[in-house]
């Protein structure tokens, strides 16, 4: 959620709920962030599922939109149980290349919201259960993403 909107006014306003990414402080309680990587959520969205797709979901949208038009073409994807997974071409790009994510973070975010975009989360709980989702996790036993909600306030 935006505490404080850009003093330029080129981002969201300030009690917009929005998604992210970023180099480093993910885990910080308020950061600053480039409103060239802040897309806005939907009203009413599950911020965990929404959590789960800026790396991912932008790498893969923005790996499809590099490939081209696959419409009526066949595409064999191998390794989808990952977080992107891997197509048959290689395609490199670097993900944060200064270059606008607010479309493509909006974007994934709306499918989200609506059930379009399924995020993938096999296991989800509170942060009391941390222990719980990394020794699941060490033990490869989630095939998907891992979500522990935190309580504010």
């Amino acid at each position: 959620m935006v505490e404080r909107a850009a003093a330029d006014a080129s981002g969201p306003s300030a009690g917009t709920p929005v998604v992210t990414l970023g180099h480093d402080g993910a885990w910080a309680e308020l950061r600053a962030v480039d409103t060239a990587v802040i897309g806005a959520v939907p009203d009413g969205a599950d911020p965990g599922a929404i959590s789960t797709v800026p790396v991912a979901g932008a790498s893969a949208l923005r790996a499809l939109r590099r490939i081209g038009p696959l419409l009526g073409k066949r595409v064999l994807v191998t390794g989808a149980t990952g977080g992107v997974g891997h197509d048959r071409s290689l395609v490199t790009f670097y993900l944060l290349d200064g270059s606008d994510l607010v479309p493509d973070l909006t974007w994934l975010a709306a499918r989200v919201a609506v059930g379009d975009l399924d995020p993938g989360i096999a296991w989800r709980g509170g942060w009391e259960r941390a222990d719980e989702a990394i020794a699941a996790l060490l033990g490869r036993r989630l095939h998907g993403k891992a979500v522990l909600d935190v309580k504010f306030g």
